[in-house]
C-alpha cells in the first residue's frame, strides 16, 4: 500500500513539475524578449529602461552628481547624459571636435578640467588653437600656451553640452568622452551661472543650438518624448 501511494504521489507531482518548468521557461523567454527589445544599438546611448531609471533617480535626488549616478547604476557616463531631458543637453559624435572647439574658442575665461582616475587638473584661461596633424589627430596650442597637447578623435567617442541645473554651476559645460562613454576632460566658463544670469543663459542656449546643427550621437527624439 505504501509503495502504491508513493508512486501515485510522484505521478500526481509530475504535472505540477511540468507546469512549473513551463512557467519558468515562459518568464525567461519574456525577460529575454524585453532585453532584446530594449537593447540600444549604440552602447553610448541610453535604452528606454536606463532612461526611466536615470530620470527616476534624478527626480528622487536632483542634486546627485551625474558621474556618481552613472557609477551607482553601473552605466557609462554618456548614458546618463543621453537620458537627460533634451532641453538640458545635446550630444554629438567625436568627429565634430574641430567645430566644437571653434565655438569654445570664442568664449572668454574658460576652465579646462582634465580627468585621470580619481584625479582632476584644472587650467584657466583662453582656449588655444587646434590644428590637425594627421587624420584623426589634432595638436592643441604650442609651447607658449599654458595648455598644450594632442587630441585624437579616434579616442573621443562623443561630446556632450549640458546647461546648468543650479545657479552655483557654470552656465554650461562641454564634456569630451571616450569610446567607452567615460569623461576624458571638460570645458566650462570660469564663473557660475548665477553671475550675469541673463548673458549666461543666452550662451548656454546658443551652445545647445550649435550642437544641434552637428552630427548627433544618439536618436534626437529620445530626449524629447518625456
Amino acid at each position: 500500500m505504501r509503495k502504491r501511494t508513493g508512486r501515485g504521489g510522484l505521478a500526481a507531482a509530475r504535472p505540477l513539475q511540468v507546469l512549473g518548468w513551463t512557467v519558468a521557461a515562459m518568464i525567461a523567454a519574456t525577460v529575454l524578449g524585453l532585453a532584446v527589445f530594449d537593447r540600444q544599438s549604440d552602447p553610448l546611448c541610453a535604452t528606454r529602461t536606463q532612461r526611466d531609471v536615470i530620470r527616476s533617480e534624478l527626480a528622487r535626488n536632483p542634486r546627485i552628481w551625474l558621474v556618481d549616478l552613472a557609477h551607482d547604476i553601473h552605466v557609462p557616463e554618456s548614458v546618463v547624459f543621453d537620458a537627460l531631458p533634451g532641453t538640458e543637453r545635446a550630444g554629438v559624435r567625436g568627429t565634430e571636435l574641430s567645430k566644437v572647439w571653434d565655438w569654445l574658442r570664442r568664449q572668454p575665461d574658460l576652465v579646462v578640467s582634465l580627468h585621470s582616475g580619481r584625479h582632476t587638473w584644472r587650467v584657466r584661461g583662453a582656449l588655444p588653437g587646434l590644428r590637425q596633424v594627421e587624420r584623426g589627430d589634432w595638436h592643441v596650442g604650442g609651447e607658449a600656451d599654458v595648455l598644450s597637447g594632442r587630441i585624437s578623435t579616434l579616442d573621443v567617442g562623443v561630446i556632450y553640452s549640458r546647461v546648468a541645473r543650479w545657479p552655483e554651476e557654470p552656465a554650461w559645460t562641454v564634456y569630451f568622452l571616450d569610446r567607452h562613454g567615460e569623461i576624458l576632460f571638460q570645458i566650462a566658463p570660469a564663473t557660475p551661472s548665477g553671475v550675469g544670469a541673463a548673458a549666461a543663459g543666452r550662451a548656454a542656449q546658443a551652445l545647445l543650438q550649435a550642437f544641434r546643427k552637428m552630427d548627433a550621437v544618439c536618436r534626437v527624439e529620445t530626449a524629447a518624448k518625456k
